[in-house]
């Protein structure tokens, strides 16, 4: 069975949904405070936390009394945010910064938030993707809009320029630049990680303006041998992965089945992420041989804003770990996307 965590970011409603809004209000009111919400997540069932990158730290001093001791399975690397004034640096500082002062300022805070994990006892912490100087994130998200599910593709053109965007990304001068840069800063992380027996699990890349890709997570695994290094399997970012042409696509839970640090469970649709599963691209079949095998360490985490924390979500829930259990020989199962 799966240990399934829910992510902080549950606690908020998706933003701009004005619809979402309407149907919540002939619902009833939803409470307005988190720590309402968060004390109806734990009525709903939920043990397990991910506190997720863009909870504030004023919310989090409000959480953190709500929720049980030792119930935190994961942290967004950052998290929760600092509060930010007009002279403060980068409000997410880049660890593959060409620029030095930021790199500093990635690693002091990077420090910071494995210091927070030790001190409220969180095995893990997550480490997104990094941003790329190119291809341009224009670029990028054209291609992304032109690899819409079918459902979407109504009078598409030419295919989008995957292969090209891959080239230009290892060929850019910046590239082994922000490749190093990173690589350094990973490494600095992992020695302060390893201090606080915490473990560090790479989030990998979902299109070429963004690093880690398949083979630099195996290189950094070569290079760190030893290190507590992980992966964190993505469902939105390997579904671009593998529309994007990603190198090594198709291999991911071969080549790092064994290496799994845990799986952020959310939907996208072009640039959107941080979708109930569904409402996106993300195909939940594509998990099911992972999660068939995949211990009671390794938590789930449902990481995707929520409109109504009711029945349904524990409907969800009960699909994830559906896709535990071995597919009957005989008979149709229910599709994890049918939540009628």
């Amino acid at each position: 069975m799966l240990l399934i965590a829910a992510s902080t970011r549950l606690l908020r409603p998706r933003p701009g949904r004005a619809e979402a809004a309407a149907a919540l209000e002939s619902a009833g009111p939803r409470p307005a405070a988190l720590e309402e919400s968060a004390r109806r997540l734990l009525d709903l069932g939920f043990e397990r936390f991910l506190i997720d990158e863009d909870l504030k730290r004023p919310d989090w001093e409000g959480l953190r009394s709500f929720l049980p001791a030792r119930s935190l399975a994961a942290a967004f690397l950052f998290a929760p945010r600092p509060p930010l004034g007009p002279a403060r640096p980068p409000e997410v500082p880049r660890l593959s910064s060409l620029d030095a002062d930021e790199r500093r300022e990635a690693l002091k805070r990077g420090q910071k938030s494995l210091e927070f994990a030790a001190r409220y006892e969180i095995p893990l912490i997550l480490l997104p993707p990094a941003v790329l100087e190119a291809p341009e994130p224009e670029e990028v998200e054209k291609a992304l809009e032109k690899t819409a599910a079918p459902r979407r593709l109504v009078g598409a053109s030419e295919p989008p320029p995957w292969s090209r965007l891959w080239a230009k990304r290892n060929a850019a001068p910046s590239y082994a630049k922000q490749l190093d840069s990173w690589k350094g800063s990973l490494y600095r992380l992992l020695e302060i990680a390893d201090r606080h027996a915490a473990r560090i699990g790479l989030i990998p890349a979902g299109l070429p303006g963004e690093l880690p890709d398949f083979p630099e997570i195996e290189r950094a695994f070569a290079e760190f041998k030893g290190g507590p290094l992980e992966v964190c399997g993505d469902w939105v970012g390997w579904e671009r992965y593998l529309r994007s042409e990603g190198p090594q696509a198709g291999d991911f839970l071969e080549t790092f089945g064994d290496r799994l640090a845990g799986v952020l469970v959310h939907d996208g649709a072009g640039r959107e992420r941080h979708l109930p599963p569904g409402e996106g691209d993300a195909d939940p079949e594509r998990w099911r041989p992972l999660a068939e095998k995949t211990d009671r360490e390794r938590p789930w985490m449902l990481d995707f804003h929520c409109d109504r924390l009711d029945e349904s979500l524990l409907a969800l829930r009960e699909r994830i770990e559906a896709l535990a259990r071995p597919k009957q020989a005989e008979g149709k199962r229910p599709s994890i996307l049918d939540f009628s």
